[in-house]
């Protein structure tokens, strides 16, 4: 809407926002540096939520797997196929993927329809609160070097940890990764 002159400002990841301004991805052939940002909102962090009981203990593990990959359009289906493409990993293939809301996810994990949840969000998330009153849950750590990996390919993606306590039960800093949220501008917007 931006590019097409539409609206002047817009709320935006930083991801898709650096893919505007760079005139990559999804607006290749646009003219670069027509959007840029404004001012920085609270981050969006990757969570991969399992039960504590399951035996997925690294991202790679959800191969052959029931997993829960967020909604259709939704920043947090994008990133988890970010996530997934960085294992080698393709979703209908490898494993079962599942397109849905984070309610639905936490409920489908809580009754045993799915293994995993992957969801890229601001915490602490209540569906994720909700799902630990009922079982006790985990979050699987992001080593340093798959960290590496899906930022030198995406750079707006940065480091940063769940911090401990955030999920009942769990009691240590998760490391993770996240993007900012933004509000951003068009560059033909006056000062």
């Amino acid at each position: 809407l931006m590019l097409d002159s539409k609206v002047e400002a817009g709320f935006s990841n930083t991801k898709l926002a650096y893919d505007a301004h760079h005139a990559q991805g999804t607006y290749a052939g646009q003219a670069p540096g027509q959007i840029v940002g404004w001012m920085s909102i609270k981050p969006i962090v990757m969570h991969v939520i399992v039960k504590d009981s399951s035996d997925i203990k690294t991202p790679a593990d959800l191969k052959g797997k029931r997993v829960g990959m967020g909604q259709p359009g939704g920043t947090s289906m994008l990133d988890a196929e970010t996530l997934v493409a960085t294992l080698g990993l393709e979703p209908g293939k490898d494993f079962k993927d599942f397109r849905v809301k984070l309610g639905n996810m936490a409920n489908m994990l809580a009754d045993g329809n799915l293994d995993a949840a992957l969801w890229n969000g601001s915490f602490p998330l209540p569906p994720v609160i909700k799902l630990g009153a009922k079982k006790k849950v985990k979050l699987l750590p992001i080593s340093d070097a798959f960290f590496a990996d899906i930022q030198k390919k995406y750079p707006p993606y940065f480091r940063i940890s769940i911090p401990a306590g955030t999920y009942k039960g769990i009691d240590t800093a998760t490391p993770s990764y996240g993007l900012g949220n933004a509000l951003v501008i068009h560059a033909k917007v006056s000062e």
